[in-house]
């Protein structure tokens, strides 16, 4: 026995027994006796329905580029290809506006307009924001996809500052 320690003896089997009786309860007791999960929320979205006659072609939805921007928590913009509108042709590049988070949607605008009847083939976005390092750009940039004799694409913006004005008819980028 060394002279710096001391032992009681049976003290050994009584510290064995109290790990084993620590190790049991752990594994045999329900999680909530040690931790509690009432932080825990499970996160669901809401299901709103943002255009009922949206285009249900199966190609018109096939986008090469983002489609929907929130401008903050409770204000947003989706864009699609128009269905059957009241105002709004079937197959017209056009967007709807949210101010209560996604609950509900305004009536569809139409963002491009070139006098060809039912040519959007489809919308990509750009908001000002997304760009890093832009903290105040109020400008989401469209990019509109048209069908036709020439399959131009066209640019249109929104300012979101200024009520949602746009520049009025949308510009040529590769007109033929």
């Amino acid at each position: 026995m060394s002279k710096w320690r001391y032992t009681i003896p049976g003290f050994l089997a009584v510290e064995k027994s109290i790990i084993l009786c620590l190790v049991f309860s752990f594994v045999f007791s329900p999680l909530s006796t040690f931790f509690t999960f009432q932080d825990i929320k499970i996160a669901e979205a809401a299901q709103v329905t943002i255009d009922a006659d949206a285009d249900l072609n199966a190609t018109a939805h096939l986008h090469a580029g983002p489609q929907t921007v929130f401008i903050d928590d409770q204000t947003g913009y989706k864009f699609y290809r128009s269905g059957v509108q009241t105002g709004v042709a079937a197959g017209e590049c056009v967007y709807s506006k949210t101010t209560d988070g996604g609950a509900t949607w305004g009536t569809p605008v139409l963002i491009d307009d070139q006098g060809t009847g039912v040519d959007c083939l489809g919308i990509s976005i750009w908001y000002d924001r997304w760009t890093p390092g832009d903290t105040t750009g109020n400008i989401i940039h469209v990019a509109t996809f048209e069908d036709g004799s020439s399959d131009d694409v066209y640019y249109n913006n929104i300012d979101t500052a200024s009520s949602d004005n746009r520049l009025g008819s949308a510009t040529a980028i590769n007109a033929s």
